[in-house]
């Protein structure tokens, strides 16, 4: 059968880490993190739909607009 991974980045120091920053309606940056999954953890949103607004799949989350730096 098929396990799916959960993948950790501490246990994985060489993944990629893209910064993301949280914008306002006018597009001026409000805050910046280093990576996707420490904003979904100080934000408490999801990585999965930050991820999809970053990448332009989704408009925004709960009011909030999110991209990559």
């Amino acid at each position: 059968s098929y396990k799916m991974e959960t993948i950790d980045p501490i246990a994985r120091p060489n993944a990629i880490k893209l910064p993301v920053v949280e914008i306002d309606s006018d597009g001026d940056i409000i805050q910046e993190w280093k990576s996707l999954m420490e904003c979904s953890r100080e934000t408490e949103i999801d990585n999965g739909n930050l991820s999809r607004v970053c990448n332009g799949k989704l408009k925004h989350i709960k009011g909030r607009f999110f991209k990559f730096k």
